[in-house]
């Protein structure tokens, strides 16, 4: 009698385990989208985060070369100046020699 019982218990188990196993496939259609909506969320801030850092890389090497830049310019200014005023001298100094 046990064995009747049980064999007629899988069998009525049957429908209710189809029904659930459609029930939980429904489930997870539905809460698919959620999910990778969710995962979209988190994976934009990574690569936002990368972007930032390519770009504070970026201005980081613009400012250097802006640096080495402003460098030359002044090291330009300062060698133009010196020969300016060597030039200045010369003249000065020729001046004096033939006009005592």
């Amino acid at each position: 009698m046990k064995s009747e019982s049980t064999s007629h218990r899988s069998s009525a188990d049957k429908p209710i385990a189809s029904e659930a196993s459609r029930e939980w496939e429904e489930l997870a259609d539905a809460v698919e989208p959620l999910v990778e909506t969710e995962l979209a969320q988190v994976e934009v801030p990574l690569e936002s985060k990368d972007e930032r850092v390519a770009e504070a890389a970026e201005q980081k090497e613009q400012a250097r070369l802006e640096k080495e830049r402003n460098e030359s310019r002044a090291h330009e200014d300062l060698v133009k100046s010196g020969v300016e005023r060597a030039a200045d001298d010369q003249e000065e100094s020729n001046a004096m020699r033939y006009h005592p």
